[in-house]
């Protein structure tokens, strides 16, 4: 069995900061915290032991494919850019071995959920959200995360869109944040690099439609 102790996070400095103020800030919001893309839990257990020295009693989920990139995603964000080495730089990974790290770390509240976002049943999902982070990287998984989480959001809750620099290597994650904010007549907003979209947005059609 693969074994992984303290994994690091894959959120710089700066974004680390915006979604630890995200949860701060929301403390008192009614709603969980849902992390969508986790990998090997590096941010999960930071974010988690956070709550946990704030007293936050907010339940914390955690969705990951647990084997790295759904292969018609990737070949999908080929269009983008995307490079081809970076299909598997996930892949080495398992929700045991997760589970087993974030236990061990005093993480066990953590819930792990493996599966791909865009086709987990509803009733795996948080009905109500005060934070969610999206780092997944990739056009349809972005894009489907935002259709699944967007109309849970409590009133002053929000979500984070990782990778939306558009300097940076997956250029899928901003492509997907600007068709949904677009579709939906919404602010485009970012900070430190990270899209935003805020409670109160319209309900959404849950269907995750590509264009080709």
């Amino acid at each position: 069995m693969l074994r992984l102790r303290q994994p690091q996070t894959e959120l710089g400095p700066d974004r680390l900061y915006a979604y630890l103020d995200a949860l701060w800030q929301r403390r008192d919001t009614p709603g969980d915290v849902l992390e969508v893309g986790c990998f090997r839990g590096g941010t999960t257990r930071i974010a988690y032991r956070f709550l946990q020295l704030t007293q936050s009693a907010k339940r914390y989920v955690a969705v990951d494919t647990f084997t790295g990139f759904v292969d018609r995603q990737f070949e999908h964000d080929r269009r983008h850019g995307t490079a081809s080495r970076f299909k598997t730089g996930f892949s080495v990974n398992s929700s045991d071995m997760v589970r087993q790290s974030l236990e061990s770390d005093g993480c066990g509240g953590v819930e792990l959920i493996e599966g791909d976002i865009t086709t987990l049943p509803d009733s795996t999902l948080p009905p109500k959200l005060a934070v969610c982070l999206i780092d997944v990287d990739l056009e349809i998984p972005t894009y489907g995360s935002l259709c699944r989480v967007a109309h849970r959001l409590e009133p002053g809750g929000i979500v984070l869109v990782d990778d939306c620099d558009p300097a940076n290597d997956y250029a899928g994650a901003l492509v997907g944040y600007r068709r949904f904010v677009t579709e939906r007549d919404l602010p485009e907003e970012y900070f430190m690099t990270m899209g935003i979209v805020r409670g109160g947005s319209p309900k959404p059609d849950c269907r995750v439609v590509v264009h080709s």
